[in-house]
């Protein structure tokens, strides 16, 4: 491999001398005008070696196997975890959460939309059969769209309609049960005979009149051309021409129907439609890519076919500093029997952290950490995580060798290892990591510095598997033991029985003694 490094260098160096003599070559053939041909050629052939000299980095055609090993200008920083808890914090990217918001009601009433539809109709009966026939097929779609919006459909008399206490039914959404109350709490009241929707006292809850106002001046329009209709113009062109700009009108309010169907339907999974906000309220609310994500809509049926759509904006944000706390094996193979949790810390209450929550959505976490009741598990298997896209934890590592060319470091690595790097790749037995950030924040994990007497071991079949293995064995080792102990006891009863044989005949000292030497010989042997 170093090999054909300096063989590409070298060519490189030769390009570059050649590069610079036509470079020279050129500037002597400027000043004589009568060899345009040949700085023509001269000029081609530096573009050539121009071209092949930016076309890429030498490095390119090297082969994978020898760019994985070529350091890059990467970054690899490893921090060894001796954690004797069973358990670690690390430390992850501050993250903003939603802390207060803004919420927009759009109130459609569906009666309206009829009733503009029926005005409709009566205009088309008023022209010839041949406009007629074509706007009533029209107008009859219409009114069919008109009748989805609202699952059961009981029209009523127009009047002042109270939509505050319990008169919302909530069909679906992302809204959450204080949203709902909330709005039902500052919802105000809607008179439909001026079409003028009363100011909330709440400003946090703001009525968008838009649907209403539409509806209102296409009324205010047809109302008009009746008029126009019924002054009975024999002028062909003329009839044409009505007949054209009312389905003109139908259209605009076919259009707007099917942009409420829309809006329905995505709600009814949960996802933001995106023409649900006007212009205006874009530019009120500063609304941009990150809000968009924080943004839910409901959809409520009140009575008298009113239908209300409320959509949750963010307001404020806080920021905070986002930790996990992850099970890692201690000096005795133990860790905490609990799933990775991401938590941050405020106002003196540790919170479990989740993506597009709001502050109010979020609970206090219920790690069995910070309750002090965590059960400790054996752990002998070797374990590669990654945390996130420049983050890896490496448990029970064992002599395993980490392939990289962040820097040129060796690197055989043991235990519990959390490794950050950016710009650079890694690979750890099948796995491979890398990423192409060129600034990135460290990762380091918080230590406990003790040990958690609260923590309970927790026997595992695998435990218990190697336990009786254990006493097995031990139980095996005692009865040879005491088998040797049995034999010795024999062969020392075997040599005293004659013995003491001899002494009851020969009680003499002489024998006595002899009898204590050869008992003291057979100890020995």
């Amino acid at each position: 491999m170093e090999q054909q490094l300096a063989q590409l260098h070298q060519r490189l160096q030769e390009r570059e001398v050649e590069l610079a003599q036509l470079a020279a070559a050129v500037q002597e053939l400027t000043a004589n005008q009568n060899t345009n041909l040949q700085f023509g050629q001269l000029a081609t052939e530096l573009q050539q070696i121009t071209m092949q000299k930016t076309s890429g980095d030498p490095r390119d055609k090297i082969p994978k196997e020898i760019s994985w090993i070529n350091p890059a200008k990467g970054l690899l920083n490893i921090h060894e975890i001796k954690e004797q808890t069973g358990f670690a914090e690390i430390q992850l990217d501050k993250t903003d959460i939603v802390s207060k918001t803004n919420i927009i009601l759009h109130v459609i009433n569906t009666t309206e939309i009829l009733d503009l539809i029926t005005d409709f109709r009566t205009n088309a009966e008023n022209l010839d059969g041949q406009h007629k026939d074509l706007i009533l097929i029209e107008l009859r779609h219409l009114t069919n769209k008109v009748r989805t919006l609202i699952p059961q459909e009981t029209r009523h008399k127009r009047g002042l309609i109270n939509l505050v206490g319990n008169t919302q039914k909530w069909l679906f959404g992302t809204m959450d049960a204080q949203d709902r109350q909330d709005i039902d709490d500052h919802l105000k009241t809607l008179d439909l005979n001026i079409h003028n929707l009363i100011t909330t006292i709440n400003q946090q809850v703001e009525i968008n009149k838009n649907y209403s106002e539409t509806f209102k001046q296409l009324k205010e329009i047809v109302k008009r051309d009746r008029e126009i209709i019924l002054n009975r113009i024999n002028n062909l062109s003329m009839a044409n021409n009505h007949c054209y700009d009312q389905m003109f009108k139908i259209h605009i309010i076919k259009s707007r129907i099917e942009h409420i169907q829309d809006n329905i339907a995505s709600t009814r999974y949960g996802l933001l439609h995106p023409g649900i906000l006007t212009d205006e309220e874009i530019q009120k609310y500063e609304i941009n890519l990150n809000k968009l994500a924080y943004v839910k809509v409901g959809v409520a049926k009140s009575e008298n076919n009113l239908l209300l759509f409320a959509i949750k904006i963010p307001k404020e944000y806080i920021t905070v500093q986002l930790k996990m706390v992850i099970p890692v094996p201690n000096d005795q193979n133990k860790e905490i029997d609990y799933p990775n949790e991401i938590v941050f810390s405020l106002n003196n209450s540790v919170y479990k952290y989740e993506k597009l929550k709001y502050l109010n959505e979020l609970s206090i976490s219920k790690h069995c950490m910070y309750k002090q009741n965590c059960n400790l598990i054996k752990n002998l298997n070797t374990e590669i995580l990654e945390l996130d896209t420049e983050t890896i934890l490496i448990k029970n590592a064992k002599q395993l060798e980490i392939i990289q060319n962040c820097d040129s470091r060796k690197l055989i690595l043991s235990g519990n290892q959390l490794l950050h790097f950016s710009n650079c790749q890694v690979k750890i037995l099948d796995h491979y990591f890398s990423n192409i950030k060129e600034k990135s924040q460290d990762r380091f994990f918080y230590p406990t510095n003790q040990i958690n007497q609260n923590f309970t071991d927790k026997l595992t079949l695998d435990d218990i598997i190697l336990y009786n293995a254990e006493n097995i064995h031990k139980i095996e080792e005692l009865q040879v033991h005491r088998k040797i102990t049995y034999d010795c006891a024999l062969v020392l009863g075997m040599f005293s029985f004659p013995l003491a044989e001899d002494v009851l005949e020969a009680p003499d000292k002489t024998t006595s003694g002899a009898i204590t030497k050869n008992y003291q010989q057979a100890i020995d042997s």
